[in-house]
């Protein structure tokens, strides 16, 4: 059966190199609102950083092998990222040549100082959207700004003689006429120009000859001359828009865009777009002759997956099993020559199509109107061999009303559930931050000496630290002055910490190198709340892990409730569409000249 263009899309392999993550899902994520279907994309990402890569970009034959290994059909890439541009040049070179699919290369800039200059010293063939071509070298002939109306200025009568330097670096004086077509040459390679009268130079020449018309053109437009099959013409330059394709000598780019113009207002995007889906045509061609025709062949233009999908099955159900599906056409389309009935579900111009014509443009709006705001067309996929239960459209929004309203509150407890998930997660991460703490004084706690006998045994005692925990500002200062063989002290009031947020009063350096097994000195009083502290924290960061989990299960169950309904919006609004195309089907089916029916 002939694969659809977006069905062939699916299957094609897009490989980036050189980009950056950002900017490769830029321009994938603007090709695939256009294509609807899901791109299989492989990136080979360069961050300024990442030294060893830009190591691999030079590895031209390892680099190649990868990426041929990745069966590409198009090949986007960034030169800036490329150590040169010979380097460039030939990881293309070796890719295209060596590609058994001859591999589309797309070349995306950010601007044409940066990038597009750096390869004209290879001397590339320039193809515009006009379909004229020719050789450029010189970086003022490349334009970012449209050109205004330029008037065709024809120099042949003016001029007798042009000296110049070609492309190769030789010196050529010729006449207009013997100046090869399609010769491009900028201003800055003329040396000078010789009329009837004198020998001038360009800009002399350039000015004579505009003042002498009476339309208004400043010289500074004028970058160079132009040589064409009639005559020679003065040229304004070419705006980076008008650029089809670049040519070197075993290298083709099919597309040039700029990274921050991926839109499909932008012509070379959308030419890059068009690219893709003429390709695919093409492939859809080369299938479709495999096909034996046992019925005469149906197209259905639709721009939704989900409807062209349920249109192939319907059909290939009264006997069309040749039927194609597009989502655009043109009148140039191969699938036109072939097909002997069109089924028109948007709009299209296609004045030069011999066959039968079923506009069924507004039906397909009365079918669509009740799942305007229900389910998203594009997400929508087919249920293979299931067959939906017909339904009327009473039912159909009685059920909607239903389903509306379960996501209306599910959604509702799915936000409290992330909202609360993010409370509980918070109070958790601090706790599990402190624990380690407490159970640091919980440990030193066990060890520690009792302030009475340390108060009777002060002169004894001998360590490096003491850290002193009591309430009284003043009883610690008569410790510090008994323990006369206690090289460091340290007073702390434990009663200063209340809660298990407190103890992170203790995470400083000083205090945490007292927290030593025998080092501290405390009161009864201060050990007993001390300790309470310590449990509290263990058993809060326990209850804080056992809630912070129950909300994620909670958070599961409201995610997996959503992901329920949406199933079942889609698989209502499938019993719907196929219900109504069903009908659309049996109300012309005499005239589709079928004698099959469709089964119930």
């Amino acid at each position: 059966m002939p694969l659809k263009p977006s069905e062939l899309i699916r299957e094609m392999q897009l490989v980036g190199i050189g980009f950056s993550s950002h900017d490769w899902n830029t321009v994938i994520k603007q090709l695939q609102i256009h294509i609807s279907r899901q791109l299989n994309t492989k990136l080979y990402e360069v961050e300024n950083s990442a030294s060893e890569t830009k190591n691999w970009l030079k590895d031209t034959e390892n680099l190649s092998a990868d990426i041929l290994n990745h069966n590409p059909d198009w090949l986007l890439f960034t030169p800036r990222e490329f150590e040169s541009a010979e380097n460039c040049l030939d990881l293309l070179d070796n890719v295209q040549n060596k590609s058994v699919k001859r591999v589309r290369l797309v070349m995306a800039i950010q601007t044409i100082q940066e990038e597009l200059h750096s390869i004209l010293k290879f001397n590339p063939t320039f193809e515009l959207v006009n379909k004229m071509r020719f050789k450029i070298s010189a970086p003022e002939l490349l334009l970012n700004h449209h050109i205004p109306r330029f008037p065709r200025i024809s120099l042949n009568s003016q001029f007798q003689t042009i000296e110049y330097i070609s492309d190769s670096g030789s010196v050529l004086k010729q006449t207009p006429d013997e100046i090869p077509v399609n010769t491009l040459i900028p201003f800055k390679n003329i040396r000078n120009i010789q009329t009837k009268k004198d020998q001038l130079s360009p800009g002399q020449s350039i000015e004579m000859l505009l003042s002498e018309r009476s339309n208004s053109v400043d010289p500074k437009q004028v970058v160079g001359i132009l040589r064409e099959a009639k005559a020679c013409y003065l040229f304004p330059g070419i705006p980076f828009n008008s650029i089809k394709n670049i040519t070197f000598d075993k290298t083709r780019i099919e597309h040039l865009i700029k990274l921050d113009e991926c839109t499909e207002n932008n012509p070379p995007f959308k030419r890059f777009i068009a690219g893709l889906l003429n390709e695919n045509a093409g492939k859809h061609k080369q299938k479709k002759a495999t096909v034996k025709q046992s019925a005469p062949q149906i197209l259905c233009l639709c721009r939704y997956s989900i409807i062209s999908n349920l249109m192939k099955k319907l059909l290939k159900g009264i006997g069309y099993a040749n039927a194609v599906t597009v989502e655009e056409i043109s009148p140039e389309d191969d699938n036109l020559k072939d097909s002997e009935v069109l089924l028109k579900l948007h709009d299209c111009n296609l004045p030069d199509f011999k066959g039968q014509i079923f506009d069924w443009r507004k039906e397909l709006d009365q079918i669509l109107e009740p799942l305007s705001q229900f389910v998203f067309l594009n997400d929508m996929k087919s249920a293979g061999n299931t067959e939906p239960l017909p339904i009327q459209r009473a039912e159909l929004e009685g059920l909607k009303e239903k389903l509306l309203g379960k996501e209306k509150a599910a959604l509702t407890m799915n936000m409290h559930a992330e909202s609360d998930q993010l409370l509980y997660s918070q109070e958790y991460d601090v706790l599990k931050k402190i624990e380690p703490l407490a159970t640091l004084l919980s440990d030193a706690l066990s060890t520690s000496t009792n302030w009475e006998s340390a108060d009777k045994d002060a002169s004894e005692i001998k360590l490096q630290r003491a850290l002193l925990l009591c309430e009284d500002e003043n009883d610690a200062s008569e410790m510090n002055f008994k323990l006369t063989h206690v090289q460091r002290k340290l007073w702390v009031n434990p009663f200063s910490i209340q809660k298990p947020e407190d103890l992170t009063q203790l995470k400083s350096k000083i205090i945490r190198s007292y927290l030593n097994p025998g080092a501290l000195i405390i009161k009864p009083a201060a050990l007993k709340h001390l300790k309470k502290i310590c449990l509290q924290t263990k058993q809060e960061c326990k209850n804080a892990e056992k809630a912070f989990n129950r909300q994620k299960e909670i958070l599961k169950k409201t995610k997996s409730e959503l992901k329920m309904i949406q199933s079942k919006k889609n698989k209502l609004a499938l019993s719907w569409l196929e219900t109504n195309l069903k009908e659309l089907l049996f109300r012309d089916l005499q005239l589709l000249h079928s004698d099959s029916g469709i089964a119930e």
